[in-house]
C-alpha cells in the first residue's frame, strides 16, 4: 500500500487492486481473448436445471400454474348400440353393446 500527496494531488496505490485493473485492461486490448474468455460454460447440473425449468414453463403454459383452480366435468347418460341382421326366414341375428351412465369430475 502506497500513499503520496503532492500539493492538491493525492495518489494511492494498492497492489491487489492494481493487478486486477491491469488484468482487465490487458483483456480488453485483445479482441480474440474477449471472445473465448467470456463464453458461457455451464456445468451438467446447471444445464439439467435449466432444461427442467424450461419444461416446467411449457407444462404450466399447457395446464396452468399449480396455484390455479380448475374444474373438469363429464356426464353421459349411457351409450347403446344395436345391429340386427337377417339370419334366415324365421330368425334374426341381434348384436347389442351398452355402456352404463358415466359421471367424471376432476378438480385441481
Amino acid at each position: 500500500f502506497v500513499f503520496a500527496r503532492i500539493g492538491q494531488v493525492t495518489a494511492i496505490d494498492w497492489a491487489p487492486f492494481r493487478r486486477r485493473m491491469i488484468f482487465f485492461m490487458k483483456r480488453g486490448l485483445n479482441d480474440m481473448d474477449l471472445v473465448t474468455d467470456l463464453v458461457r460454460r455451464p456445468s451438467q447440473d446447471a444445464l439439467m436445471k435449466e432444461l427442467l425449468e424450461r419444461l416446467q414453463r411449457k407444462v404450466e403454459l399447457a395446464v396452468g400454474k399449480s396455484n390455479m383452480l380448475g374444474n373438469f366435468e363429464v356426464e353421459m347418460d349411457g351409450i347403446q348400440g344395436r345391429t340386427v341382421d337377417h339370419y334366415n326366414n324365421r330368425l334374426v341375428l341381434c348384436k347389442q353393446a351398452q355402456l352404463s351412465p358415466l359421471m367424471l369430475k376432476v378438480r385441481r
